[in-house]
């Protein structure tokens, strides 16, 4: 019985600090690799350097993981409702299976319309506030005078 709630426990617990471990390390290799690259053209007399970019080239792809999985569980409980509906009740658990995994994915899908929306808004006080900031062009000032 010990050995069945240590592997219960521990296992999942050892992924998740392995996967955790794994991400931590690419992204210093990553950082290592990017200022590498700047030191040489340093070194070659390039002085023009854009910002470094320390943006994570995967962000695209996650973008819509909560709209993903959210139709991943609504097709999930669509399935299990329909296998209970069909089965004829040979099927048990359904019940509540299927309204569960449901709403799970509703709430993945709001949650991805409501960050969307948020980042939406982010972006329009950033450009607004970049709006703001430009300098006055010299022809505004020749008009002025």
């Amino acid at each position: 019985p010990i050995l069945a709630i240590v592997c219960t426990f521990g296992m999942p617990a050892a992924i998740v600090i392995t996967a955790l471990v794994t991400q931590s390390r690419m992204q210093r290799q990553r950082l290592e690799m990017l200022m590498a690259e700047r030191r040489l053209l340093i070194e070659k007399g390039v002085t023009d350097l854009p910002p470094l970019d320390l943006t994570d080239p995967r962000r695209g792809s996650r973008r819509y993981g909560t709209l993903v999985w959210g139709m991943v569980l609504i097709a999930l409980a669509l399935g299990v409702s329909l296998a209970g509906y069909l089965g004829g009740g040979g099927v048990h658990g359904h019940e509540t299976a299927g309204p569960v995994l449901g709403f799970l994915g509703l709430a993945l899908v709001g949650i991805h319309f409501a960050v969307r929306a948020y980042e939406r808004a982010d972006e329009k006080r950033e450009q607004a506030a970049l709006e703001q900031s430009q300098p006055v062009d010299d022809k505004t000032f020749d008009d002025a005078k």
